[in-house]
């Protein structure tokens, strides 16, 4: 079976839900998150061995990830979703 390759946009509140069950589901790869705290973005990608990000249009970009969650506060989920479909 092929490892679905994500990525998470928002890890505080219900994003930190979102990465722990990527990182723990055998079946996908946290490849990175984004977040606009660095410092918590940073701890969160070592925990997982993820690479971190502020700006998420450069995650999706460099990482072209297969599948992203958006955790962010939901007047940004419209534009952050349409982003991401439109990097593929």
């Amino acid at each position: 079976m092929d490892v679905l390759r994500m990525a998470a946009v928002g890890i505080k509140g219900v994003g930190r839900g979102h990465v722990e069950t990527i990182a723990t589901d055998e079946r996908t790869e946290l490849v990175a998150l984004a977040d606009l705290d660095e410092t918590a973005g940073q701890a969160m990608a070592a925990k997982h061995s993820a690479r971190a990000y502020t700006d998420y249009r450069l995650l999706l970009e460099q990482e072209k990830p297969d599948a992203v969650v958006i955790a962010t506060p939901h007047h940004l989920h419209a534009p952050m979703c349409l982003e991401a479909l439109g990097a593929g």
